[in-house]
């Protein structure tokens, strides 16, 4: 027999999130989520991230901070030594962070590569390959997996498990509460989540996955594929992104510059 969650003890990793989706907990999706989670752990299988981190896409950014979100698709699946050798779970709740290892992942370094191509072109100042993304969520920039869980060593483990969670995240609050929201859904597995965000209201953009170009040896191919579609100008969505909040009268520092002009 399941046991009933303890709604209040998601307080502290949704935080100032929680209040928005107590009606979400009181329609048993989430039980249904721990519950699976809870039934892997005795067959062996290790639930990444932590449980402390799983929301921490959330508990890092207050609902009235959000300027744009960048949706990729599942956490990092493995466990890798950090600098001291020591071996710890690489996925912290942030996509694409490296936080824990202090060592960027090929599929950072793309994101950092396409985000300096978008916005300077061919003329690249230096800029720091920072482990942690944590300077682009302070400035508003939520980054969020489409599946907040996934197993050790399996990619995409989890797909799917969390759909009604982004459902409820992307229709309950992201439609009521926001408007002219710029949303980059990065990889086909988070562009499944398009159907639940009114594009009258928010501005969706699809790309490829920033790991993508690290299969192919290549970099973080940006384009706006939708546009593409919708027969409009092809534009990278990091630069189309930047264009809509500085419309709004929003400016984003898209990378930690090491000589930043005065």
């Amino acid at each position: 027999m399941s046991t009933k969650l303890d709604v209040e003890s998601f307080r502290p990793k949704l935080g100032e999130w929680m209040d928005k989706f107590l009606p979400f907990f009181e329609t048993g999706e989430m039980d249904k989520i721990f519950s699976f989670l809870k039934s892997r752990r005795p067959l062996g299988y290790k639930i990444i991230p932590s449980s402390e981190d799983t929301f921490k896409a959330f508990s890092s950014i207050s609902p009235g901070d959000v300027k744009a979100i960048i949706y990729l698709q599942t956490p990092y699946p493995w466990v890798l030594p950090n600098k001291e050798g020591r071996k710890i779970v690489l996925a912290n709740g942030i996509p694409l962070d490296c936080s824990n290892t202090e060592k960027c992942q090929p599929s950072l370094l793309n994101f950092y590569g396409g985000i300096a191509g978008d916005i300077y072109g061919k003329t690249v100042p230096l800029y720091e390959e920072s482990p942690s993304v944590q300077y682009l969520i302070d400035q508003g920039i939520m980054l969020i997996n489409s599946d907040l869980t996934t197993e050790l060593n399996i990619k995409n483990g989890h797909e799917g498990l969390w759909r009604e969670f982004m459902k409820f995240f992307l229709e309950e609050i992201i439609n009521i509460d926001y408007v002219h929201l710029p949303i980059i859904l990065a990889g086909s597995k988070s562009q499944v989540l398009a159907k639940f965000i009114d594009p009258l209201r928010h501005r969706i953009m699809y790309c490829e996955h920033p790991a993508a170009g690290s299969y192919s040896g290549g970099g973080w191919n940006t384009i706006d594929t939708l546009a593409k579609k919708n027969k409009e100008s092809p534009i990278g969505v990091i630069k189309k992104t930047d264009y809509y909040l500085k419309d709004g009268g929003v400016n984003i520092e898209w990378l930690k510059l090491q000589n930043p002009p005065f």
